[in-house]
């Protein structure tokens, strides 16, 4: 499946900005999105690329001779672990599903809500292997120009629970700590693995892309990889500090 944005300020958004092992599942290092980050106290953040990988390696879909009973028994064998936590940056990871926030001061609320560029039900966490490179390109009339184009992969959480992942969240906090949180939001999610439809952790994988014109000659290829998820708990907090401003818990 592809999709193809039409809007010419989120290609260049999309396009410009980067966002940034243990066994079972390496803990944050600078490949992860939560590199930089002071956790909050008490939570741990697990590598999502590595997660997808190694879940993409050792899962295997039930095959036609296996009991409903006997395949579940065989995937809790091979991968035990069903409880992780990532790590979205907020400054870091200025893609589609990044999360707004604005501050009224009068009544000191701070409202954060998802932008919905994507699916209501993504949400991306780290990009790797981002790089641009320039090229010419002519088109059916002769005319030359330079073409910037952008590749990357996309690693991202799917919400299948109702959570306020995808809701506004208000809190009451003062002018200070607003300023903090604008600048340094992160958010954590605490999240179950859960299988779809097709009795799989994983989504099928599919490009996000937009081709270069001659009046905007800007390309890019993403892409995207993710993992199905309840999320249990959505804990939102400082990267500069781990102070944690709202815990947010599903169902």
């Amino acid at each position: 499946m592809k999709k193809q944005s039409v809007l010419t300020v989120v290609v260049l958004l999309y396009s410009l900005i980067v966002a940034g092992v243990q066994q079972p599942v390496a803990k944050a290092e600078n490949s992860n999105s939560a590199s930089g980050c002071v956790l909050p106290e008490g939570y741990e953040s697990d590598d999502i690329v590595f997660l997808y990988n190694d879940l993409k390696k050792k899962y295997s879909e039930k095959d036609e001779f296996e009991t409903k009973e006997a395949y579940q028994k065989r995937m809790r064998a091979v991968y035990p672990q069903t409880r992780f936590s990532f790590v979205k940056n907020n400054k870091m990871t200025r893609v589609w599903g990044n999360y707004s926030l604005e501050y009224d001061a009068e009544d000191q609320v701070m409202t954060i809500k998802k932008k919905w560029f994507g699916s209501k039900d993504e949400i991306k966490m780290q990009r790797i292997n981002y790089r641009g490179q320039k090229y010419e390109a002519t088109n059916a009339f002769g005319a030359r120009v330079m073409v910037s184009e952008y590749l990357g992969d996309d690693y991202c959480i799917y919400v299948l629970n109702s959570s306020d992942s995808k809701k506004k969240i208000k809190m009451q906090i003062t002018p200070d700590q607003a300023r903090d949180l604008k600048e340094n939001l992160g958010i954590l999610f605490v999240c179950d693995l859960r299988k779809d439809k097709r009795q799989s952790y994983l989504r099928k994988e599919y490009e996000v892309y937009s081709k270069a014109t001659y009046s905007f000659p800007v390309s890019y290829r993403f892409l995207e990889h993710f993992i199905n998820v309840e999320i249990v708990e959505m804990v939102l907090f400082s990267t500069k500090t781990g102070i944690i401003y709202k815990r947010e818990r599903s169902g």
